[in-house]
């Protein structure tokens, strides 16, 4: 009986043309939106753009004895030392490359200057590749600035600088400074890569050694009478991250592919990432603490006030600390296994499996939108015609009637989704290459550190992204058969669709003060996808993410799905109870 129902309410849907028309946009999007994605994408993303040829091409076109015609010749000699010496300036030398021609640019600008240019107009000229900057004073008068070398240290290309007025009195020791650095700088440029390794190793020595002085001064203060708990938690994590970070060094000095370049890129983004940010497993800084509160507040989420700054290390130092040491593993399982954790893990702008993932979200939107629309309308448009009558005098149980409606919304639901999802996957094929869609991907659980097949990946956050709007559609009917006005239950549940996270966001800033709001649906609506954040995303976020509120993706998916099926069960009841007048 049910099934027939089901077939009977699938026919009457699609004989009408404004679904069909829905079904067709939903199709069209899944084939389009990765075509279209792929438009978007610059056409210079090459990484390997000869520019070489390119500064020539300009310098040509340049006007003789002219400013831009030496800036653009400084250019090409620095890109000649980098092509003489078979340098790839998009490989794990890319940072001293860099280095190496702002250095170059900026020293030819001072010997020009020095042999009687005109310095503004020099500054003016080499401005995008140098340490030179004008700026227009309170006068209105432009004034020449340079970035001088404040601290350096050779052995690892790491230079500070600080912006200050230029003395020309003073042409003679810039020229000597840039020219040290240069030297330096090439020496690091013709090094191979287990020289290079043996650097990076080096460096880390020596910071561990440093940060376990730390370590060891405000241990002692900490356990004698509990101060400097900010000093010890940072050293702390600091020194853990410093070890793992020399065993990532270690792996990649053994790399036997010269272009595994992305596994240079991960250690020095991420590791340094965790070192920059360690100080927050305290707390962003002692400076939060304002007018008698200790409030932590970053990036677009609500903040959280303490009694203390004391108090926030005691509940959060902990937790935190754990996060670090999982996401730098993370890091080191990833390098040690030559598994990218960036699916644009070659700085193409080209990756098959982000562009997939993105392509599929939208698709998930898209499906639950329309499916949250018949949600609204499969029974409402029963009692706005008067059909109802017809309906509940049929020798049926109404149990029935309205399970066939539910599983109908569901097997739209599913099935859209469904041909969305292969069709977006062939579009994406197509359209990026099967590229990295072979690539696993790299997730934790508890202390674990997990491959996940990436098609299965992208499909359990899609899952889990559609978890909030599958109970809009359970709210959008139950609304519909409570109210019997479809119109009322559209505006709720659209309202819900565009604001849902926002709200969830704003009810955060409640959770200190009303705890019982984490065993509700409103803190983890449409809110699921942030929560999912693994151990290294909630490390290298310098903002608050939803971990620091006592919130977790089961709990919430949890909440979800059972919020899900008390608004249908209410559904139910109030069905089976409602008189239907003839």
């Amino acid at each position: 009986m049910i099934a027939k129902l089901i077939k009977n309410e699938l026919i009457k849907i699609f004989r009408q043309t404004g679904w069909k028309i829905i079904t067709l946009i939903i199709l069209i999007v899944a084939i389009v939106v990765p075509p279209f994605m792929k438009s978007l994408i610059p056409k210079n993303t090459d990484v390997y753009i000869d520019h070489y040829y390119y500064y020539k091409q300009e310098y040509e076109k340049t006007e003789p004895d002219s400013a831009e015609r030496e800036y653009l010749k400084a250019l090409l000699e620095a890109e000649k030392f980098c092509m003489d010496n078979n340098i790839d300036v998009n490989g794990w030398r890319y940072g001293y490359v860099h280095a190496y021609k702002k250095d170059y640019v900026t020293l030819r600008a001072f010997e020009l200057i020095r042999d009687g240019w005109d310095a503004l107009e020099i500054a003016d000229a080499f401005k995008e590749y140098s340490d030179m900057a004008v700026y227009t004073d309170e006068n209105g008068k432009d004034q020449l600035y340079i970035n001088t070398l404040t601290n350096s240290d050779y052995n690892t290309g790491s230079f500070e600088y600080e912006s200050v007025p230029f003395d020309k009195n003073d042409i003679s020791d810039y020229i000597a400074a840039e020219s040290e650095i240069i030297r330096k700088t090439e020496k690091l440029l013709l090094s191979g890569k287990a020289e290079y390794a043996d650097i990076k190793i080096k460096e880390i020595r020596e910071m561990l050694k440093a940060e376990e002085a730390i370590l060891a001064d405000a241990k002692t203060k900490f356990i004698e009478d509990n101060s400097q708990r900010f000093e010890y938690d940072t050293a702390r994590n600091r020194c853990e991250i410093l070890k793992i970070t020399g065993q990532c060094w270690e792996s990649f000095k053994k790399c036997e592919k010269e272009n595994e370049n992305w596994i240079h890129n991960e250690i020095c983004y991420y590791m340094d990432d965790l070192l920059n940010n360690a100080y927050y497993n305290s707390a962003l800084n002692k400076s939060s603490f304002k007018d008698g509160k200790y409030i932590v507040q970053s990036g677009g989420n609500p903040s959280m006030s303490f009694n203390s700054y004391e108090k926030y290390l005691e509940r959060y130092a902990d937790p935190k600390r754990e996060d670090y040491i999982l996401g730098a593993k993370t890091v080191l399982y990833s390098v040690e296994n030559r598994i990218p954790i960036d699916p644009d893990y070659n700085n193409s702008g080209i990756s098959s499996k982000k562009w997939l993932e993105y392509s599929i979200n939208i698709d998930v939107y898209i499906v639950m939108f329309f499916c949250i629309f018949l949600a609204c309308v499969i029974m409402s448009s029963e009692y706005g015609s008067g059909t109802i009558r017809l309906l509940v005098i049929r020798p049926c149980a109404r149990w029935k009637l309205l399970l066939s409606k539910l599983l109908v919304i569901g097997i739209f639901g599913v099935g859209m989704l469904m041909a969305a999802f292969l069709i977006t996957f062939v579009s994406t094929v197509i359209s990026f290459g099967w590229g990295d869609l072979g690539v696993p991907c790299l997730e934790t659980s508890g202390e674990s550190i997990i491959q996940t097949a990436p098609l299965i990946c992208t499909l359990k956050n899609a899952l889990i992204n559609s978890l909030s709007m599958f109970c809009i559609a359970a709210l959008a009917f139950f609304l519909s058969l409570f109210i019997k006005k479809g119109v009322f239950s559209i505006a709720v549940s659209i309202l819900l669709y565009a604001f849902g996270g926002a709200i969830a966001n704003v009810s955060w800033y409640a959770l200190e003060a009303l705890p019982f709001l984490r065993y509700t649906l409103i803190p983890y609506f449409m809110n699921l996808g942030v929560i999912r954040y693994n151990a290294l995303d909630r490390a290298i976020s310098i903002s608050p993410v939803s971990a620091d509120y006592g919130l977790d993706i089961q709990s919430g998916i949890i909440i979800t799905l059972l919020t899900s099926v008390i608004l249908t069960v209410m559904s139910f009841v109030i069905f089976d109870r409602q008189q239907i007048k003839n």
